[in-house]
C-alpha cells in the first residue's frame, strides 16, 4: 500500500467545507493514531478503533471546546485519504453504516512508509504534528501542544511498562501514573469488566470501566498490567473493601462477610465461582501472586 507523501496529503485532507469553519475530525483522528504510534499500541499496524477514543476526545475539545466531535466519521471517512486503509467489517452490515455502533470492533491500517516512520521515529512524530497543527488549528497551536506535553509522561510510562514488562525505576507524577496504568490494564482487558463481561464505551465519556491494582500501588509500587485488572466501579469498590477477590486459579472468590441470605447481595455473591474475564496476552495475565494476595486479603466476618 504506496501513499507517497503524506504530509503533502495531511495538509490536502478531503474535508467538508461547505458549512464553515472547515470540519477538523480528520486530523483529530491523525493525532490521536500519533499519540498510539508513541504509546506503541499498535506495532502490528492494526489501529482499533476503540483505541482511539480517549486521545480523539482530548484533541478535539482542545480545538473545538464544546462540540463533541464525533470520532467514528474521520475513522471511516479517512478510507479516502491514500494514506489509510479501513478493514473489511466482520459483521454482516452495510458497508456504508458510519454509526459509532458501525466502527466498534473496525481497524485500520496506514502505508508502509507512514507507519514506519510514525512508529519508529520521534523525530517525524513531531514532523507529523506540526503540518497537522500549522495546517488545521493554528489558532489552537498553544492549546494543543500543551495537550501533547502533557501526555508525553504517561506515554513514556506506558511504553517503558509495556516494552520491559518489569517495574520502571523512574516514575512521572501520580496523574501522569495513574493514566499509563489504566490505558495498559483497559486494553490488556479490551476494555471489558472481568466480573460482569460489561463493555460499555461512549464518547467522548469513553469506557465505563476502572483499572484497579490487584496489589495496591503503595505496597507493590507496579503498575505492570499483570498487577492490574478492569473492572466497572461498584465491583472495583468491592475489590477495594476485600469483598471479592480474582483467585489464582481464576476464578472469583467472594468474602464470608458477605450474607448470602440478603437478596440485595446477589451480584456479589453470583459471582462466586465465576470465570473471571480475561483473553489477552500472556503477558498480561494477572500474576498468580498478585491474585494469591487478594484471597489471603479477602474480610472475614
Amino acid at each position: 500500500m504506496a501513499c507517497g507523501d503524506y504530509l503533502e496529503q495531511f495538509l490536502q485532507l478531503k474535508v467538508n467545507r461547505a458549512d464553515p469553519p472547515e470540519k477538523v475530525h480528520k486530523p483529530c483522528m491523525l493525532l490521536a493514531v500519533i499519540d498510539l504510534a508513541e504509546r506503541r499500541v499498535f506495532m502490528d499496524n492494526n489501529i482499533r478503533y476503540d483505541d482511539t477514543l480517549e486521545a480523539f476526545a482530548e484533541y478535539a475539545e482542545a480545538v473545538r471546546p464544546g462540540e463533541n466531535l464525533k470520532p467514528n466519521w474521520p475513522f471511516f471517512h479517512l478510507r479516502s485519504e491514500p494514506f489509510w486503509q479501513l478493514q473489511p467489517s466482520r459483521e454482516p452490515q452495510d458497508e456504508h453504516l458510519r454509526s459509532h455502533a458501525a466502527m466498534m470492533g473496525r481497524s485500520a491500517s496506514l502505508c508502509d512508509e507512514l507507519y514506519r516512520d510514525m512508529v519508529a521515529s520521534p523525530n517525524a512524530r513531531a514532523v507529523m504534528r506540526e503540518t497537522l497543527i500549522g495546517r488545521w488549528f493554528p489558532e489552537r497551536r498553544d492549546t494543543v501542544e500543551a495537550l501533547v506535553a502533557s501526555r508525553r509522561p504517561s506515554n513514556e510510562y506506558e511504553t517503558r511498562l509495556r516494552d520491559k514488562d518489569a517495574k520502571p525505576t523512574e516514575r512521572p507524577d501520580g496523574d501522569s501514573r495513574s493514566q499509563a496504568f489504566r490505558k495498559l490494564v483497559l486494553q490488556a482487558y479490551d476494555y471489558r469488566c472481568a466480573a460482569t463481561g460489561w463493555r460499555i464505551i461512549v464518547p467522548p465519556v469513553g469506557s465505563l470501566v476502572d483499572a484497579a491494582h490487584l496489589v495496591p500501588f503503595n505496597l507493590s509500587k507496579d503498575d505492570r498490567p499483570s498487577n492490574g485488572i478492569a473492572l466497572s466501579p461498584t465491583f472495583h469498590r468491592a475489590l477495594d473493601r476485600h469483598l471479592i477477590a480474582p483467585g489464582p486459579n481464576m476464578k472469583w472468590q467472594i468474602s464470608e462477610a458477605v450474607d448470602r441470605r440478603i437478596p440485595d447481595n446477589r451480584p456479589l455473591t453470583e459471582l462466586e465461582g465465576q470465570r473471571v474475564i480475561f483473553d489477552g496476552k500472556r503477558q498480561h495475565r494477572p500474576a498468580p501472586d498478585a491474585l494469591q494476595w487478594r484471597v489471603d486479603h479477602l474480610l472475614t466476618p
